[in-house]
C-alpha cells in the first residue's frame, strides 16, 4: 500500500507540474467564471440561468475531459520516454500496481478539480438567483424549472406497430386489391414503413374543433392537497417540416378531474342509512389562449383531483379560427413534470456523472498509452472519442429515413456498423448532461447506475486490463538508454 500511495503522489505532482495541463487548468478557471458571465440567452432572467448553468457545466466537462487525455498519456509515457521507469521497475514492485497507480493519480486531480469547479458553478448559480432583482414571476418560474429536480412521465403510446398492420392490411390498390396480397419482400417492407408514417402522422394531428387526450401512468401517488404538476410541450402549426417560424395557434389545455362526493345528510330520516359516497368525473378546460408554434411551452395544473391512483388524463383543444391544423409529435407528447427532489441533489447527480465520462476518459487515455508513444496515444484516444460520436450519427440516420426498410443500402451498412461500434466501445458523449440539469429534469439513478454499469464496468475495466497486461509485457529496455 505505501509503494501505492507514492506513485499516486508522484503522479499528482508530475500532472501538476505539466505545462500543457497548467494552460488546461488556466483556461478551465478562466472559463468557470468568464462563461456565465459572457452568454445572456433571448435576455430574460430564465434564459439567462438556464443557459449560465447549461453552458458552464458543458465547458467544464469539455476542458477536464481534455485534460484527462493529455494527462493519461503524458503520464504513461513521460517515464519511458525520459529514460525514469528503469529506477522504479528495478524496484520490488509490481507493473500493475505502476500501472493502476498512475491512473489512480490522473483520476484523483481532475477529480479534484471537478468538485472545485462545480462548486464555484453552483455557488455562482445561486448567488446569481438570490441577489438579482427578479420578479415573483421570475423566481417562481426559475424555481419551478431550473432550480429544482423534476421527474418526467410521458404519455403511455398506443401500440403503432399493431395500429400500422390494421392500416396495411386493409389498405388497396387501384385495382381494388389488397395490397397485404400483392407487395412481397422490400417493396411489402416500404409500404408498410409508408403506413407507419401516415399512423404517426395521423397521432400527431389535432384538427380545428378537434380534442386530443394523453393518457399517463406510474405517476406519484402521496401528493398533497396543495401540490401542483407541469407540462411541457411544443406545438407545430401547419405541418411540422414546413413549421420554420414561430407561428401562433389558438387552444385550450383540460385535465379530467376526479373527486368523491358526499351524500347530503341533512334530509335522511331518522336510522336511514345514508347513501355510499359517489366517484364523480368531468373533463374541465382552461380559458383558451394564444400558443407559441415551434417553441417550448409550458404551464402548471393542480395535481389533486387530477393525479389519480398514479393516473392522469390531459387533454387539448384546438380552437383555431384559420383552419389550421396543430401538430403535437407522438413520441414528444406534452410530457409531465413533478417535482421529485431538490436542485442541489439534482446537481450532485450530475456532477457525479459527469465524473464518470472523466474516469472514462481516463481508463482510455492511460490504456492506449500503456503500449504507444505521447503523440501517437493521444491520436488514438482522440480517435477512439471521435469514434463514439461518429457511431451517433451513423445510428441517426433511422429516423431520417423513418425506418430501416427505406435507408439505401449503403445507409443501412452504416447502421448496423454504427450499433456495433456503439456496444463495443465507450460513448463519451452520452455523459454529457448539462442540458438535464439547465432544464430542471431529474438526473435518475437508474440513468447513472446504467452509465456506471454498462459504460464503466462492462466496457472500461476490460479495457483496463487490457491495457495494464500491455504495460507489464511493454519491452522497457529503452528506458536505460538516453536517445
Amino acid at each position: 500500500m505505501t509503494s501505492f500511495l507514492a506513485i499516486v503522489k508522484l503522479t499528482c505532482r508530475s500532472a501538476v507540474r505539466s505545462h500543457v495541463f497548467q494552460f488546461l487548468l488556466f483556461v478551465l478557471i478562466l472559463g468557470v467564471f468568464l462563461v456565465p458571465n459572457t452568454i445572456k440567452g433571448d435576455g430574460t432572467p430564465y434564459s439567462y440561468m438556464q443557459v449560465s448553468l447549461e453552458y458552464s457545466l458543458t465547458f467544464i466537462t469539455v476542458m477536464l475531459m481534455l485534460s484527462g487525455v493529455w494527462l493519461g498519456c503524458q503520464t504513461m509515457t513521460a517515464d519511458v520516454e525520459d529514460c525514469r521507469l528503469h529506477l522504479i521497475v528495478a524496484k520490488p514492485i509490481s507493473r500493475y500496481l505502476v500501472w493502476l497507480g498512475k491512473l489512480t493519480g490522473v483520476l484523483l486531480v481532475l477529480t479534484s478539480l471537478l468538485i472545485i469547479s462545480a462548486a464555484v458553478i453552483y455557488g455562482f448559480i445561486i448567488y446569481q438567483y438570490s441577489r438579482q432583482d427578479f420578479s415573483k414571476e421570475e423566481r417562481a418560474r426559475m424555481e419551478n424549472e431550473v432550480l429544482t429536480g423534476r421527474r418526467a412521465y410521458r404519455p403511455v403510446l398506443p401500440d403503432l406497430k399493431e395500429i400500422t398492420m390494421k392500416v396495411f392490411q386493409s389498405k388497396k390498390n387501384a385495382s381494388g386489391q389488397l395490397i397485404a396480397n400483392t407487395l412481397t419482400g422490400n417493396e411489402r417492407a416500404k409500404a408498410i414503413d409508408s403506413v407507419y408514417r401516415e399512423v404517426v402522422a395521423s397521432l400527431a394531428e389535432i384538427k380545428p374543433g378537434q380534442t386530443r387526450v394523453w393518457n399517463y401512468e406510474g405517476l406519484p401517488e402521496n401528493l398533497t392537497e396543495n401540490s401542483r404538476f407541469y407540462v411541457r410541450y411544443k406545438a407545430y402549426s401547419g405541418s411540422i417540416e414546413a413549421n420554420q417560424n414561430q407561428e401562433h395557434g389558438y387552444g385550450s389545455w383540460g385535465a379530467l378531474f376526479t373527486w368523491i362526493e358526499q351524500p347530503d345528510t341533512g334530509t335522511l330520516k331518522p336510522g336511514q342509512k345514508p347513501p355510499e359516497p359517489q366517484k364523480r368525473q368531468a373533463f374541465l378546460m382552461k380559458p383558451p389562449e394564444q400558443i407559441l408554434c415551434s417553441a417550448v411551452n409550458e404551464f402548471e395544473m393542480p395535481a389533486a383531483r387530477v393525479i389519480v391512483d398514479g393516473k392522469a388524463v390531459i387533454g387539448f383543444q384546438n380552437l383555431s379560427q384559420t383552419g389550421k391544423n396543430l401538430f403535437i409529435q407522438v413520441a414528444d407528447g406534452p410530457v409531465i413534470y413533478v417535482k421529485y427532489t431538490s436542485f442541489a441533489d439534482n446537481y450532485a447527480r450530475a456532477v457525479f456523472m459527469i465524473f464518470l465520462g472523466i474516469a472514462a476518459v481516463v481508463i482510455i487515455s492511460v490504456s492506449v498509452s500503456s503500449f504507444l508513444s505521447l503523440p501517437t496515444a493521444i491520436f488514438f484516444a482522440i480517435a477512439y472519442m471521435m469514434t463514439g460520436v461518429f457511431t451517433s450519427y451513423l445510428i441517426g440516420t433511422e429516423a431520417m429515413y423513418g425506418g430501416l426498410a427505406s435507408m439505401p443500402a449503403m445507409d443501412l451498412y452504416g447502421y448496423y456498423m454504427g450499433r456495433i461500434i456503439e456496444m463495443t466501445i465507450i460513448p463519451v458523449q452520452k455523459f454529457g448532461i448539462s442540458g438535464l440539469v439547465a432544464t430542471g429534469e431529474l438526473i435518475e439513478f437508474a440513468t447513472i447506475g446504467s452509465a456506471l454499469l454498462f459504460q464503466v464496468i462492462l466496457k472500461g475495466v476490460p479495457l483496463a486490463l487490457l491495457g495494464a497486461w500491455l504495460y507489464n509485457r511493454r519491452d522497457l529496455a529503452l528506458a536505460a538508454i538516453k536517445r
